[in-house]
């Protein structure tokens, strides 16, 4: 699995100019109820509406963002003290990951500070529908419950 990633990766990180686009990851799913215990115990409820343009976003919308780094998030939400933890976790997670400095620039794209691999959501006042979602989802309800 991780094979075909870097040969996708590698195609792509080879190119110039916008065409050198791409962000992959391979993902064990296994680790994820650790991961969510972590966030159940260690992040908090609320983030800053005023604060989501600082965390990583992986969107070329010009009005809003919806997908987000992970762990850029997470740190965000939780204790100094607990990163090297999320990072483990993470790591055990994130079986492969791989990212071009830059995605599509010219087309309304973004430069990539951090990338742990994975995305999350965050919670936005602009999009309940969004939110009555992704309280449904399996991640939303572990982290919660």
């Amino acid at each position: 699995m991780t094979s075909f990633a870097q040969l996708y990766f590698n195609h792509y990180n080879q190119n110039e100019g916008d065409l050198r686009s791409a962000t992959i990851s391979v993902i064990s799913t296994r680790t994820l109820p650790a991961l969510a215990a972590w966030a159940r115990q260690h992040a908090t409820d609320i983030f800053p509406a005023n604060d989501l343009n600082d965390v990583q976003h992986f969107d070329r919308y010009q009005t809003h963002r919806l997908f987000f780094d992970f762990e850029d998030y997470y740190r965000r939400l939780s204790p100094p003290e607990t990163h090297n933890e999320l990072a483990t976790l993470l790591q055990n997670t994130v079986i492969y990951k791989a990212a071009t400095p830059e995605f599509l620039l010219g087309y309304s794209g973004f430069v990539i500070h951090e990338f742990s691999g994975l995305t999350s959501y965050i919670p936005q006042q602009d999009f309940e529908y969004l939110n009555v979602a992704y309280k449904k989802l399996k991640w939303t309800i572990a982290v919660t419950h």
